[in-house]
């Protein structure tokens, strides 16, 4: 915000010393023949000057809509980060638990609570949608940044789910 300001007020500074510059030049050489390329010369720069900080202008106004919404969101993404440190808290989840368990049984364990819960799927979508993304043929990779997941556990997922039919249709 400050650098925008910063921005702002040494383009006015410029705009008031060209004119200044132009000022003295008519003063001064008001009656020179020579004095006339150079004042062509600072009004065509002149000219682009005011172009180019038209350009500025309405870029400034851009990045200060995109900075006022991004303001706007961020209590509701702290709202969202709040509640979901709550209820991983709430659920008990450590990541200790988490490097001493095997994942597949971790993942059998939320399958069982699915199915516990009415669910049709006896797959969390989750992984469901994985394995759907997969059938279309992009590669782990492309899946991975699509779901915002790493590489090595979306390849877990499809090597423990891929081979065995869990959709069901």
């Amino acid at each position: 915000m400050v650098s925008v300001v910063l921005i702002i007020i040494g383009i006015v500074l410029t705009s008031y010393g060209f004119w200044g510059i132009i000022q003295e030049e008519k003063h001064n050489n008001a009656d020179s023949a020579e004095s006339e390329p150079v004042i062509k010369a600072l009004r065509e720069e002149l000219k682009e000057f005011r172009e180019e900080w038209k350009e500025n202008r309405s870029r400034l106004s851009q990045l200060t809509l995109d900075m006022a919404n991004i303001y706007r969101s961020i209590p509701c993404i702290e709202k969202e980060t709040k509640e979901s440190n709550n209820k991983i808290k709430n659920s008990g989840f450590s990541y200790a638990e988490l490097k001493e368990e095997n994942f597949r049984e971790l993942l059998n364990e939320e399958i069982n609570s699915e199915k516990g819960n009415g669910k049709e799927n006896n797959v969390p979508s989750r992984y469901l949608r994985i394995m759907r993304l997969k059938e279309t043929g992009l590669s782990t990779e492309e899946i991975a940044e699509k779901m915002d997941l790493g590489v090595r556990e979306t390849d877990l997922i499809l090597r423990l789910y891929g081979g065995e039919k869990h959709v069901s249709s």
